[in-house]
């Protein structure tokens, strides 16, 4: 195996079996069972409470799993009165939030050119899902599927506060904006404001693409976190940043884009990793091995990805940190701002909710109570063709690779 494509594997393993950095012992954990021939990747689910306050469940999550994994989950989160979901939000997609006031027009009228485009991302997801257009807004708000519906229900105005028009013929259909005044017609931020005047959606932008976690999933006969758990949920809310935010608060776009085109499969590692999966897809020794060396690097997470290289350097306080308090403001505005709420679940990437828990600890007074363990991948060695000891000895030259850094960039 080439340097290059080792280390394609390596982060294959660790982006798609752990969203960020994750302890071993805290939500996310390896168990051994069938003496030791069998190895199963669980998650952990605890329970928060502060006397007079809603119990918050921290509900940790993997991007790619077994099936029954999101099945459990799903039922799990069902039963909350509120459930805030990370998902970085595509460009000019709306959080419900006040426009700041301190925007001129200029930058409204930049804004709103994003969320035009996001709500034609919408009406394509909207038209794989049914084989047809929306006709109207309020059906693509109710019909568009997904995590993309808490999302549109927030995006139905431009910057301006006005409503979003869709307008729709046989087979074809446009987003407008009115622009700064809210009529026809004008110029500089005045001008009207068209889908159909902006380069065409990308493949992906269409959801046409596949993303390389999805396509990691596929390899490995496992379930992708999209398509295993269902967000159209009137309950579920988005809490997280937009790409907007996250290249604001990087302030480099090339650094923000080089993540997002790893994970879709568009940048050069990407490519290798791609190549990586396809000579696994339709090799069951082959997969299964994968999964082991998925498990080994979820107990070297925080090495693998500070091997990864500049790519990723720079973005960790944004991907951990800054997300996290973006959860930390909404819990707090549910909590003052709507006592009828019984339950709330935060279903997050399992590596965030170390620092999830610490801050509703230190900033709202809750206090860590019980944790749920959920089966997440199991793992037969003997389809690997591995026993117990080779298995051990793999995941300590994986420690001893991240450690001397043997990973080449």
């Amino acid at each position: 195996m080439s340097h290059r494509t080792r280390r394609a594997v390596v982060l294959l393993a660790a982006l798609s079996a752990s969203p960020a950095l994750a302890g071993p012992e805290s939500y996310i954990r390896t168990v051994a069972a069938d003496d030791g021939s069998v190895r199963r990747l669980q998650v952990g689910s605890r329970t928060l409470t502060r006397e007079g306050a809603p119990p918050i469940d921290l509900v940790g999550a993997i991007h790619i799993a077994d099936a029954d994994y999101y099945k459990s989950i799903q039922g799990l989160l069902d039963g909350h009165d509120v459930v805030l979901f990370e998902a970085v939000r595509p460009p000019g997609a709306g959080d419900g939030l006040p426009v700041p006031a301190a925007w001129d027009d200029d930058k409204r009228a930049r804004m709103t050119e994003r969320r035009v485009r996001f709500i034609g991302s919408a009406v394509e997801a909207y038209r794989r899902s049914h084989q047809s257009l929306p006709a109207t807004m309020d059906d693509l708000r109710a019909g568009v599927p997904g995590k993309f519906r808490p999302m549109v229900a927030n995006s139905l105005a431009d910057f301006w506060g006005r409503p979003i028009a869709l307008r729709v013929g046989a087979d074809a259909y446009d987003v407008v904006s009115l622009g700064a005044d809210g009529v026809p017609g004008g110029e500089g931020p005045a001008a009207d404001l068209r889908l159909s005047e902006q380069k065409p959606l990308t493949a992906a932008e269409k959801g046409e693409a596949i993303g390389l976690q999805q396509r990691m999933a596929k390899a490995l006969g496992l379930t992708f976190q999209m398509e295993g758990i269902e967000y159209a949920r009137e309950n579920w809310r988005n809490s997280d940043m937009s790409m907007d935010e996250v290249q604001d608060a990087v302030g480099d776009d090339a650094q923000a884009r080089a993540v997002f085109t790893m994970l879709d499969g568009s940048s050069f590692m990407g490519r290798v990793a791609g190549l990586v999966l396809g000579m696994i897809e339709g090799n069951p020794r082959m997969a299964a091995t994968m999964k082991v060396m998925m498990l080994s690097a979820l107990a070297n997470a925080d090495a693998a990805l500070a091997q990864a290289g500049p790519e990723l350097g720079g973005l960790m306080r944004v991907i951990i940190d800054d997300r996290n308090g973006v959860v930390v403001r909404d819990l707090s505005r549910l909590l003052a701002d709507e006592p009828g709420v019984k339950s709330v679940a935060v279903f997050y990437g399992a590596g965030h909710m170390d620092g999830l828990e610490s801050r509703l600890v230190k900033d709202l007074g809750y206090a860590p109570g019980e944790t749920r363990w959920f089966d997440a991948i199991r793992v037969d060695l003997r389809e690997a063709g591995m026993t117990p000891e080779q298995a051990g000895a793999m995941q300590e030259t994986m420690q001893r690779m991240m450690e001397r850094r043997a990973i080449p960039r």
